[in-house]
């Protein structure tokens, strides 16, 4: 088909952008199999000193094709991108050039302006999303500063009429939609120093805009708005669109359009399974025994790491350097917690100020380094203005000169940095294990709420959860244990912490411990194989020529039957589930599962071949 000048097609030809150019008002529509999904999106950017909200098109440059590669740190897949891309260059009324680049891979729409007039304070950006049909959307509102917040970490809404308009300042991203059988996930990537976090306005009839970040996030005294020097860049606003909820769970976008690694070597990041103490024992990180104990069990477990929280510095320094000795002993890497702060937060936990100026940061990475310390969990951020975001990329830069792995924590949702920056492991922005201590709501909307992450949050970024809880805290949980341990599969993270005691972990069944020690946190190959946000979900994931299959389900009770032949050679080991963790061996090509509400199971496989 003949693309026309203002069009760009994927290479599959199912997914267009089509601009409408009339003087002065230029919009979008996102065609999909030749039907209107969205339509009149507007683009445009207002500064202090220059308004760019009426644009003239002067040039469209011919259509190019954008070719890549890549893979991530753990993961034997090599992730291939063809992609269709263009520059479209307008000129405003005041004689100031956008240009609007777009690439369109054949499920993703990218959009991102560039601009070059000179240093100015953006005040708003006009771009838009407006559905063209009613549907439902699953989406977290940003909350609103406060001691612990901003941090991504609200309820998702569950399939709420699209257009919701918001109490809370925004609507966060990533955004899930669903209209007319088409799902579309909203999402940005390549977010880099000089530039901020975007949230989401719904802006009547249908419609969602950018919204900036809140003027007073991260106890920020500028005035609203964000500074922007030329030549400027904004981040990729992502459009991924399919008829199929797998391939939106599949999505590999955030990191598709977010820029390459910087660090050459990363043969020293070690991906992997955490304990974690705090959880399960709030004063652990200040008592030096406590500490060798979960060493002990990343150890017997097989586990790569272990994760000492906040106030750790307060042990005696000969105490803490004989806990990181025997960590070395035992061949487990340590985390040590970090406070972002700076002036950014209030929060009293330490160690604080000594990462947000340069020259104290890196002389305490280079400590870590020489300590034996594996990485680093930096937490409360509570913010997406342009200071942070530069913040969040320092920190990761210096780290990986110092051979340090980081963990974000109180902080936003990922935006493609695990490619950029391959010793960012993971991140938390999800309302996870830990609001069992919080929220006495939490319970009951667990069981829910973490079907939906699989489609939402969890499709941007590794997702710091800290699942696989089985033991109560102050709220109990009121999902059963299968459900506990499917989350080991269900979510991904590149650290994945598992947060209960030793005590939890030690009394479970041989079978049980087997599977905890043989699970991974990295994955080759992920698979939806049913599933739907806020009802249920079943995933399979697969590295070498092993799979492991996890379900969670929702609030009514569900019969779900797995054909295990979906799997090729492999043959099923076991199957794990229920409220007691009953494990069953299979003999049949097939198994049935009869789910509770907030039940789940895993089933695990062996090599191909070798009879499991």
């Amino acid at each position: 088909m003949t693309e026309r000048p203002t069009e760009v097609r994927s290479p599959s030809d199912r997914l267009a952008l089509q601009l409408d150019i009339a003087r002065g008002d230029p919009v979008f529509d996102v065609i999909f199999d030749d039907v209107a999904v969205m339509r009149g999106c507007r683009i445009g950017l207002a500064f202090a000193e220059r308004d760019l909200s009426s644009l003239n098109l002067d040039e469209a440059d011919d259509i190019e094709v954008f070719e890549d590669s890549y893979r991530m740190v753990g993961s034997e897949t090599v992730i291939e991108i063809t992609a269709h891309q263009r520059n479209l260059v307008f000129v405003s009324d005041g004689g100031d050039r956008l240009t609007l680049q777009v690439r369109v891979t054949d499920d993703t729409i990218g959009l991102r302006y560039s601009w070059g007039g000179g240093a100015d304070r953006l005040l708003s950006d006009r771009m838009s999303f407006r559905f063209v049909s009613p549907g439902r959307v699953w989406i977290q509102p940003h909350d609103p500063p406060a001691l612990g917040a901003p941090a991504y970490e609200a309820l998702y809404a569950n399939g709420i009429p699209i257009g919701t308009p918001t109490e809370a300042p925004s609507w966060n991203l990533p955004a899930l939609f669903e209209s007319d059988g088409v799902w579309v996930l909203l999402a940005e990537s390549a977010v880099g120093p000089g530039n901020f976090g975007a949230h989401l306005q719904a802006d009547g009839d249908l419609t969602y805009r950018i919204e900036l970040p809140y003027p007073e996030e991260g106890l920020s005294t500028e005035p609203p708005g964000e500074p922007v020097s030329s030549p400027w860049t904004s981040p990729w606003r992502l459009i991924v669109v399919s008829d199929d909820l797998a391939a939106i769970h599949g999505s590999t976008a955030v990191t598709d359009f977010a820029d390459p690694s910087r660090v050459e070597d990363t043969t020293w990041i070690r991906p992997g399974r955490v304990s974690w103490s705090w959880w399960s024992d709030h004063a652990s990180p200040g008592n030096p025994e406590a500490l060798r104990t979960f060493i002990d069990l990343a150890a017997e477990f097989g586990w790569e790491h272990t994760l000492i929280d906040a106030n750790w510095n307060l042990n005696d320094p000969t105490d803490f350097e004989g806990v990181l000795a025997h960590a070395r002993t035992r061949g487990v890497g340590v985390f040590l917690w970090y406070n972002s702060g700076g002036s950014n937060n209030l929060v009293p936990e330490q160690p604080r100020d000594r990462m947000h100026e340069p020259a104290v940061r890196r002389a305490e990475f280079e400590r870590l380094a020489s300590m034996g310390v594996a990485g680093v969990k930096v937490d409360f951020f509570h913010s997406d203005r342009t200071d942070i975001i530069e913040r969040y990329h320092a920190i990761a830069a210096d780290a990986a000169e110092a051979g340090m792995m980081v963990n974000f924590h109180g902080c936003t949702a990922p935006k493609g940095w695990e490619r950029t920056w391959p010793n960012v492991m993971t991140m938390e922005a999800v309302r996870g294990a830990e609001q069992y201590f919080f929220a006495e709501d939490y319970p009951q909307t667990a069981i829910w709420h973490n079907t939906v992450l699989p489609f939402t949050r969890n499709v941007v970024g590794s997702m710091d959860y800290t699942p696989v809880t089985f033991s109560d805290q102050l709220y109990p949980h009121l999902t059963t244990a299968g459900h506990e341990l499917a989350l080991s599969v269900v979510f991904q993270s590149r650290l994945q912490h598992y947060a209960d005691s030793v005590t939890s972990y030690d009394s479970l069944a041989r079978p049980v411990r087997m599977f905890l020690s043989e699970v991974p946190a990295v994955w080759d190959e992920a698979r939806l194989i049913d599933g739907y946000p806020g009802e249920f979900v079943v995933i399979a994931r697969r590295s070498g020529d092993r799979w492991w299959v996890g379900g969670i389900n929702g609030e009514q009770p569900r019969g779900i039957e797995l054909d295990l032949r979906r799997f090729g050679g492999a043959r099923a080991r076991q199957a794990i589930s229920g409220r007691s963790l009953d494990v069953v061996d299979f003999e049949g090509r097939s198994t049935a599962f009869e789910l509770e509400p907030g039940d789940g199971f895993v089933v695990w496989f062996g090599s191909s071949g070798s009879g499991g």
